[in-house]
């Protein structure tokens, strides 16, 4: 009986962008196969992932780097990190 009055589940995303979510999530199977992206373990922002310390200091800022690229199995000699100051000006 409840079930008369709830109305037909519609997709949240519009045809276009349905269409290239679809198309990158194929590129990502092609890429990295289904076994990664249905087993693969989501890396979180806490502790449990990054355990320690953050000061904001570029030494850490390296070590989070190396770190990210172990858990996406990625050689940090592959990745440069750049820095960069956010300089906003009032009005």
């Amino acid at each position: 009986m409840l079930g008369r009055f709830r109305s037909k589940p519609t997709c949240p995303v519009s045809a276009n962008d349905k269409a290239w979510i679809e198309n990158r999530f194929s590129w990502l199977i092609n890429e990295f196969g289904m076994q990664r992206l249905t087993k693969g373990i989501v890396i979180l922002p806490t502790t449990q992932f990054f355990p320690t310390e953050y000061h904001r200091t570029k030494e850490e800022m390296q070590d989070i780097m190396y770190l990210v690229a172990e858990y996406m199995d990625v050689a940090p000699s592959l990745l440069q990190l750049n820095f960069y100051e956010d300089i906003r000006t009032e009005i």
